[in-house]
């Protein structure tokens, strides 16, 4: 289905459409849009195609416990434009987690230690960021010039966190 829009007519604008280019020249100067008509399917912006987790649980003993937690993330646009300038990278992460637990102490039901190796490998990426555009007009007045640009967060290499939980 074809969307037919009926413009009005400006004064000291001309506007010429041939195949899939337009030509506005008005006061201002020229302006020219293009595009391409494609099936191609359009990437929804920090939306990877594939995410997957998993959490693997050693058991030590009634009260201690190792465990492997694990992330991948696919690639992800920070744009709906499907630009590579706005291109996050995949990424694997891996945490490795070790609790102890000790039962009915003097003062509390329970005291349970944890340390957490966050990105136990040690992976350099980045998870966020943002994209952005916009036009130079200034550069040559004659001609309108998008420039794009980004920005990242990378996250931290191997980090470590230690807890207590205490329970009454």
């Amino acid at each position: 289905a074809a969307t037919v829009a009926v413009l009005p007519e400006v004064e000291d604008i001309d506007m010429e459409i041939k195949d899939s280019d337009i030509k506005i020249e008005g006061k201002d100067g020229i302006h020219l849009f293009s595009w391409k008509k494609t099936q191609k399917k359009w990437n929804i912006s920090f939306s990877p195609d594939f995410v997957a987790s998993n959490a693997l649980i050693y058991a030590i003993s009634d009260n201690s416990s190792l465990s492997l937690l694990s992330k991948y993330v696919g690639k992800q646009y920070m744009s709906n434009t499907d630009s590579e300038f706005s291109l996050l990278n995949s990424y694997f992460v891996n945490d490795l987690n070790f609790s102890h637990a000790f039962d009915n102490t003097y003062v509390f039901d329970s005291i349970t230690f944890s340390l957490l190796v966050n990105n136990v490998f040690n992976v350099e990426y980045v998870s966020n960021g943002y994209y952005y555009t916009y036009d130079d007009t200034w550069s040559d007045p004659n001609r309108v010039t998008t420039i794009e640009g980004t920005g990242y967060y990378p996250q931290a290499t191997r980090n470590f966190l230690a807890g207590i939980q205490l329970r009454f």
